[in-house]
C-alpha cells in the first residue's frame, strides 16, 4: 500500500535476490517445516504464502525484479554482503534488516579499513514497533538506552545537543543597573562578535519582558523584566546559541542582547507574525473569520508544516515541553513561527512551564510536570496538538458527562470510536464528525495513544514527530489528489456536516438544507437539524419568541400557535366563579373563554354549562316577541338530546377527536360546549333536525375508526378544525346558524368522500 504508488511514480522496481525468493517458497511449500523449524511462529507458512502471491503480483505489474548473480552463494544473507563488499567503493550503503546477525556483518563491514580507506560508509538500522529506523546496539547498549531518545547521526554534531538526565540548577540573579526601552541602543553578541542594534517601538509585554522590533531587518529582540534576569537563564541561552539551530520559522535564539554597560538583559531572534494557533485555529468562529477560504486540505498541510519543525528539533534533541497553541503563529497552511523559544528544554536545562491539557498522563501522575521531559512525554503533547488541529481546538479527552480532562488523561479516558472499539462517550456531532472523516491510519494512531490500552499509550512506544509526519503526508496526498472526495464529498470540509459515508447505506439530501444524510436518519425527506429549526415570530400576548418548527409544519401538520406555553396554560385557569342565573350552582369562566368573549364584544354568560345544554321549551302561550323568532310548527317541539355519554362522545366523537387531539383541548372547551348547545337548542328544533342528529350519530363511529387510521390523519384534523370548526363557531356567534348546519353536511360529505365511506359501510357499522 504504501511502496507501490512510490515505485510507479519514480518507475522503479525493487530488486529481489533469487536466492531471497527461493527461501520463501521453501517455507510456503512446507509448512511442517515451518512448525519444525520455527515453532514459536505459528503464522510463518501463512505469511510465506501471501508473499509470495504479493511478489507475483508486483512482478507481473514490472515493480520488483528477481535477480540473480553466480557469486550470490545460497544463502540471502551472503547476497547483501557480497553487493555490499562490491559497491562500498562508489556508494553510501543503507541496510534495513531486523537480523541482528546480518546487521552484525554489515557493521563489521563497514569497520574494516584494513584494505582501503574510503569516505563512503555503510549504516545499518532497524525499523521499531512505531515504523521508525534505529541503531543497533550490543545487549549492553541497549540496557543502558531508550530508543526514544537515539539522535540520527546524520545530523551534524554542532547542530545537536547532547542529551543527558541531569537536571542543571543555577541559584541567583544577575545584577543589572539599566533595562533599555524603545530608541536605546543594545549589543547583540555572539561567539566574542559584537554587533550595535538600536530597539525601536514595543510589539508587546508579558510576563517575563517585552519584544521591541529592531533595526536589523527580520529580526527581533526580546528584552527581561529585572526579576527574570537569572543566572539560570543566561547559562541556558549561552548553551542554545553553541549550537547552529536553523529552521525557517523556528525563532530561536540567535544572539544575547547586553545593555550599554555590557550586561545580560534579553536575546535575539527571528521575527515571527501570524494568529496564534489558540485564538484562531482552534476557536472554530474565529478560523471562519480569519482563514474563511480554508479546507481540510489546509488543515492537514498545517500539521505537515508543524510537524516538519518539530522533527527538525528533535533531530536536534530539543524538547519544547511547553507545547502550547499560543506559542504557534499561523500565517498560511505552509508558514508557521514558533515562539518564545527560550524556554525550551536543551539538555540539562529544563522547560519551566507547561500546559496541563498536553502535560502526558504519566507526569500528572509523579506530579513533575516542570522536571526533565523525555521525547516519550513531548510525544503525548504532540500527539495533543495534532488532535486538536483536526478537531479545532477539542481536547481529545474532553467528553460530556465525564470527568475532568486531567482526571480522564491520567485514566487514559479517550472516548471517540474505533471500528467496533467504542465506549458510547464520544461528543455528538461536529466533533463526532470530524472524527469519523479523518483517515483510518490517524485514527487508529490517535487511538492507540490515548486509550489506557491502546499500543502506544506507554511513554516509550509513542509515536513521535516523525512518524505523525509520515501519516500526514500521506493524508495530504490524498486529499490532494481527489481520492477521499471522490468516495465523500464531506471528506474536505474542515467541519463534515455528517458522519462519513458508510458503503453499505444509502444517502439522500435533505430537501430544506441539501445536505447529505444517510436517508434513514432523514424524515419525509427532512433531517433532524432542519426538523428542529423553523420560523421564529413572537407570542402575541406577552411578546416572548417561538417557534414554529419545520416537524411542526411538515411531520406534524400542526397550526401555528398564535400564543406560547406559558400563554396557553394561563387560558385554562379560572378567571372568575359565576353564580348561575337558573339553578344557583357555581360555575367557572376561564382566562381563555374570557379572552374569546372579549374578543366577540360579548358579556360572560350567567348560566352554567348544564342549563345552557338543556332546550328551550316554547309553548302556545309565550310571549309575541319570543314567538316571531320561532316557526309555528315547532313552537310545542320539545328534544331532549342523547344520554351524556352518547352526545359528547358518540354523537359527534369526530368533532371532539379533532379538537381534543390535534389542539390539546379538554372535552368541554369552549368550542364543543358552543356546538353542542347548538345542537340541543336550535338543530333539534329544526325541520329534519332530529333526522340530521341521527344520521350523525349513525356515521361517527366509523369516520372516528377511519380517522385513527388515515395516513392524512393530521392534515384531516387540521383541516376539519380551520374550514369548518372555526367557520361553524363565528356563524352560530352571529347568528347564522343556517350556515353552520351547510358547512356542517359539507364537512360530513368531505370526510365520507376522502375516508372512502359509503352508505352500505356505514349501516353495516351501525349494525354491529
Amino acid at each position: 500500500m504504501n511502496i507501490t504508488p512510490i515505485l510507479e511514480r519514480e518507475k522503479k522496481a525493487l530488486i529481489l535476490p533469487l536466492t531471497v525468493y527461493k527461501e520463501l517458497e521453501k517455507l510456503a511449500n512446507s509448512p511442517d517445516y515451518c512448525k519444525r523449524k520455527h515453532p514459536d511462529n505459528p503464522m510463518l507458512n501463512t505469511l510465506a504464502i501471501r508473499a509470495c502471491k504479493v511478489i507475483i503480483i508486483m512482478q507481473r505489474a514490472h515493480l520488483i525484479d528477481i535477480f540473480a548473480d553466480p557469486d550470490d552463494g545460497d544463502f540471502a544473507d551472503n547476497v547483501f554482503l557480497h553487493v555490499f563488499t562490491k559497491k562500498r567503493m562508489q556508494f553510501d550503503i543503507l541496510l534495513i534488516t531486523q537480523d541482528r546477525g546480518l546487521a552484525n556483518e554489515a557493521m563489521n563491514l563497514g569497520k574494516d579499513t584494513r584494505a582501503v580507506k574510503v569516505p563512503k560508509k555503510i549504516l545499518v538500522r532497524r525499523i521499531d514497533k512505531n515504523g521508525f529506523l534505529k541503531k543497533f546496539f550490543d545487549s549492553k547498549q541497549q540496557k543502558n538506552s531508550s530508543s526514544v531518545e537515539v539522535v540520527s547521526e546524520e545530523i551534524p554534531i554542532n547542530e545537536r545537543f547532547a542529551f543527558t538526565k541531569e537536571i542543571v540548577q543555577i541559584e541567583g540573579n544577575l545584577p543589572v543597573s539599566k533595562i533599555p526601552t524603545a530608541g536605546e541602543d543594545v549589543i547583540a553578541v555572539r561567539n566574542n562578535t559584537q554587533r550595535q542594534i538600536r530597539l525601536l517601538e514595543e510589539l508587546g509585554a508579558g510576563g517575563e519582558g517585552s519584544v521591541y522590533k529592531t533595526n536589523m531587518a527580520g529580526f527581533v529582540a526580546k528584552i527581561y523584566k529585572p526579576e527574570k534576569i537569572t543566572r539560570m537563564r543566561y547559562e541556558k541561552l549561552q548553551l542554545m546559541l553553541t549550537k547552529d539551530i536553523n529552521c525557517a520559522g523556528v525563532c530561536f535564539p540567535v544572539a544575547l542582547i547586553l545593555n550599554q554597560r555590557s550586561e545580560f538583559v534579553g536575546y535575539l531572534m527571528q521575527a515571527a507574525k501570524g494568529r496564534d494557533l489558540g485564538k484562531s485555529i482552534f476557536m472554530p468562529m474565529l478560523l471562519s473569520k480569519y482563514f474563511p477560504q480554508w479546507n481540510k486540505i489546509d488543515t492537514v498541510q498545517l500539521c505537515v508544516t508543524i510537524l516538519q519543525k518539530l522533527k527538525y528539533l528533535h533531530d536536534r534533541n530539543v524538547i519544547l515541553g511547553d507545547i502550547n497553541p499560543y506559542n504557534i503563529l499561523v500565517v498560511s497552511p505552509t508558514e508557521v513561527y514558533f515562539v518564545d523559544t527560550d524556554s525550551y528544554q536543551v539538555e540539562g536545562f529544563i522547560c519551566p512551564v507547561g500546559m496541563p491539557i498536553f502535560t502526558a498522563p504519566e507526569l500528572h501522575k509523579k506530579n513533575s510536570q516542570y522536571g526533565l521531559r523525555t521525547l516519550g512525554n513531548e510525544n503525548f503533547a504532540v500527539a495533543t496538538l495534532l488532535f486538536m488541529i483536526m478537531l479545532p481546538g477539542k481536547p481529545p479527552y474532553a467528553m460530556p458527562d465525564g470527568g475532568g480532562i486531567v482526571e480522564n488523561i491520567v485514566n487514559g479516558e479517550f472516548s471517540y470510536p474505533l471500528g467496533e472499539l467504542k465506549t458510547g462517550k464520544a461528543p455528538k456531532g461536529p466533533w463526532r464528525y470530524c472524527w469519523s472523516h479523518l483517515i483510518y491510519k490517524i485514527k487508529e494512531t490517535f487511538y492507540e495513544t490515548f486509550w489506557r490500552d491502546g499500543a502506544f499509550h506507554d511513554e516509550k512506544k509513542r509515536p513521535g514527530s516523525g512518524h505523525w509526519l509520515r501519516l500526514f503526508e500521506y493524508y495530504l496526498e490524498l486529499l490532494k489528489n481527489g481520492k477521499l472526495e471522490a468516495q465523500d464529498d464531506e471528506s474536505i470540509k474542515i467541519f463534515p456536516s455528517r458522519l462519513k459515508k458508510d458503503k453499505n447505506k444509502t444517502y439522500a439530501r435533505c430537501i430544506l438544507c441539501n445536505k447529505e444524510y444517510e436517508e434513514e436518519r432523514l424524515e419525509h425527506g427532512i433531517c433532524r437539524d432542519c426538523l428542529n429549526d423553523g420560523e421564529k415570530y413572537t407570542c402575541e400576548k406577552c411578546g416572548c419568541e417561538m417557534i414554529y418548527t419545520n416537524y411542526q409544519r411538515y411531520i406534524k401538520h400542526a397550526k401555528r400557535y398564535e400564543i406560547c406555553r406559558d400563554c396557553f396554560e394561563k387560558k385554562n385557569t379560572i378567571y372568575q366563579r359565576i353564580k348561575c342565573k337558573d339553578c344557583g350552582k357555581t360555575f367557572e369562566i376561564t382566562y381563555g373563554e374570557k379572552d374569546f368573549y372579549d374578543s366577540k364584544s360579548m358579556s360572560l354568560p350567567v348560566r352554567c354549562e348544564e342549563c345552557r345544554k338543556k332546550p328551550r321549551v316554547t309553548s302556545t302561550h309565550s310571549s309575541s316577541t319570543t314567538q316571531r323568532n320561532v316557526p309555528t310548527q315547532q313552537k310545542t317541539t320539545t328534544y331532549t338530546s342523547p344520554p351524556e355519554s352518547s352526545s359528547k362522545k358518540s354523537g359527534w366523537c369526530f368533532i371532539t377527536t379533532a379538537v381534543c387531539e390535534y389542539l390539546g383541548k379538554p372535552d368541554d372547551c369552549f368550542e364543543l360546549t358552543t356546538l353542542r348547545d347548538f345542537r340541543d337548542n336550535w338543530l333539534a328544533n329544526q325541520i329534519g333536525g332530529k333526522e340530521d342528529i341521527r344520521e350523525y350519530y349513525r356515521i361517527a363511529p366509523l369516520i372516528v375508526e377511519r380517522l385513527a387510521i388515515s395516513e392524512e390523519k393530521h392534515c384531516l384534523y387540521g383541516r376539519i378544525y380551520s374550514e369548518y370548526i372555526e367557520p361553524c363557531l363565528e356563524d352560530i356567534l352571529h347568528g347564522r346558524n343556517e350556515c353552520c348546519r351547510k358547512r356542517y353536511h359539507e364537512m360530513v360529505d368531505m370526510l365520507r368522500q376522502k375516508l372512502s365511506i359509503n352508505f352500505i359501510e356505514s349501516e353495516d357499522h351501525l349494525d354491529e
